[in-house]
């Protein structure tokens, strides 16, 4: 990151947008619900926009121990993605759109997700965990 960008976390009108997130989650966690040592934890980045600026789908309210492990698994996941074609990341990015379209009252979510992804397994000739 350049020196400029992060001249952007001391700029007065991040600060203005990190209280608005926290006030949102009413200086919770959205993970936790602990009101401990709160950050904002910016999900992925925009090159163009001035963090201020960023949609609320792009930053959660954290506590800090929840705001690290996200940190860390995001990583994770990136890594993964990097042993992605560019097919498998449009499958995969397919099937999360399809996902977040799901009511929520049919199920959780990853127990679908997982049935989705080991059809989409099956169909590609992917190996597949047996349950």
């Amino acid at each position: 990151m350049t020196d400029n960008f992060n001249k952007q976390f001391d700029d007065s009108r991040w600060k203005e947008r990190e209280d608005q997130l926290k006030e949102k989650y009413d200086y919770k966690c959205q993970d936790c619900q602990s009101s401990q040592e709160l950050k904002t934890h910016i999900c992925y980045w925009q090159k163009d926009l001035p963090i201020w600026e960023y949609p609320d789908d792009a930053l959660r309210c954290l506590c800090s121990s929840c705001e690290e492990q996200r940190s860390n698994l995001e990583k994770e996941i990136r890594k993964t993605l990097a042993l992605f074609v560019t097919d498998e990341l449009e499958s995969l990015q397919n099937a999360l759109e399809l996902m977040k379209r799901i009511e929520a009252g049919r199920g959780p979510a990853m127990e679908r997700l997982y049935i989705f992804a080991k059809k989409e397994c099956k169909e590609r000739g992917y190996y597949f965990e047996q349950d």
